[in-house]
Formats: structure tokens, sequence, C-alpha cells
């Protein structure tokens, strides 16, 4: 497992300073378990965690003490922010609610529960969620969904294998929700996309070729 977290590392931050920075943070331990500089992602690991946990999705670059390099994946565990008890007392409900944070404040070591466990959690799934990006950020994409979804069934072109995708997204996003044991979680996301290589590859045969000819 070392191997592959040390594949599917990101340390979270912007490449430009002056991007906003989202943190997930944890009322339990009263920490941050991740951050991230991809709104949508912060948002969806939220969801996806939710059978593990609470989190609350915070714009830590708002906070009066933030600095670029002041928190990144490797010590938001030791980090919380001053004005915890506004953002508890908000709609836990709102999984895409952006609150903000006032002033971080720095943590001791938490000893009660395994934070690099769960921390190593959200970076497989951070990970498994940038590589479905990779899907929904090809130009095609929409232009597949649009078809699949006028025509259902239509064999034409890629719109025929959107229904697949999206099946392989579904499935690898259920699979982050259910699974608790982070190694069994790598290898079942693993499988997934093994099982789908074929149908991954002739997605992209087809539209490269396509776009070939439409040149």
């Amino acid at each position: 497992m070392a191997n592959a977290i040390d594949y599917a590392f990101d340390f979270g931050l912007p490449a430009d300073p002056d991007d906003p920075v989202y943190g997930l943070w944890e009322p339990m331990s009263d920490r941050f378990l991740f951050v991230t500089h991809d709104q949508s992602i912060a948002g969806t690991l939220s969801l996806v965690a939710s059978s593990r946990y609470l989190l609350y999705v915070v714009e830590i670059s708002q906070a009066d003490n933030y600095f670029h390099t002041l928190i990144d994946n490797c010590c938001c565990n030791h980090w919380s922010l001053v004005n915890r008890g506004d953002i508890m007392t908000s709609n836990i409900a709102s999984f895409n609610k952006i609150h903000s944070a006032t002033k971080l404040a720095e943590r001791g070591c938490y000893t009660d529960w395994p934070l690099d466990q769960e921390m190593q959690y959200l970076q497989i799934c951070n990970w498994w969620m940038r590589f479905m990006q990779g899907n929904t950020t090809m130009p095609w994409y929409a232009l597949d969904r649009f078809i699949s979804r006028i025509c259902p069934g239509t064999t034409t072109g890629g719109a025929s294998l959107f229904d697949e995708i999206y099946t392989l997204e579904t499935k690898l996003l259920a699979i982050m929700h259910e699974e608790r044991n982070n190694q069994i979680l790598w290898d079942r996301c693993i499988q997934a996309k093994d099982n789908s290589a074929d149908l991954l590859r002739s997605r992209y045969e087809f539209f490269a070729r396509n776009h070939k000819l439409s040149r």
C-alpha cells in the first residue's frame, strides 16, 4: 500500500498562490483531514466520506493568517479553525456549502483516532476522482452525454460508450463510499478500471481518429 499511496499523493496546493484552497474539516477531531484547490473535488469527497464521518468544506485561504505554503496535505491534520462554532451550527445537509475560515489555529498531536489512515483514504479517493475527471473533462464527454440522453441505447459513435463510462464512474464512487479498508479500496478500484480497460481504450481511439479526420 505504501507504493500506492506514494503514487496517489497530492499536496493539494494550487500552482497560482492567489487561487482559493479548500480544507475538509472533521469536527470530532477538530482538524483538517485534506486540502485541495479543486472545489468540485472537495464537495464530492465530503459526500463520498459521509459513510465514515462528517466533513465540512472550508475555504481556508480566506483566513486572516493564511499564506500559500502554510497548510498542505502533509500537515493539515495539525490545523483547525477559530470560527468552528459558526460552522457547526450551519446546515449539515448542505454538502456543497462552502464555509469560510476567519483564522486558522494550530493543533497538537491527536491520539484518539488514527487520522493517518483517514487522510490516506481521502488521498486514494482524490486520485480516483481525478482519474474520473480525465474522462469527464474530455471535449467529447458533453457530446457523448447529450446524444446518450436524447437517443437512449444509440450505437452511434462515441455515444454508444457513454453509458458504460458512466457505469464505471458510478461503480468507483460506490466502492469509495462503502469500502473501509484502504488496501482493499485501492485494489477494488484498480480491478474496476482494469475490467473497463478495453472500453476506455476504444473510446479514446474512436475520438482520436475522428479528431484527425475532422481537421
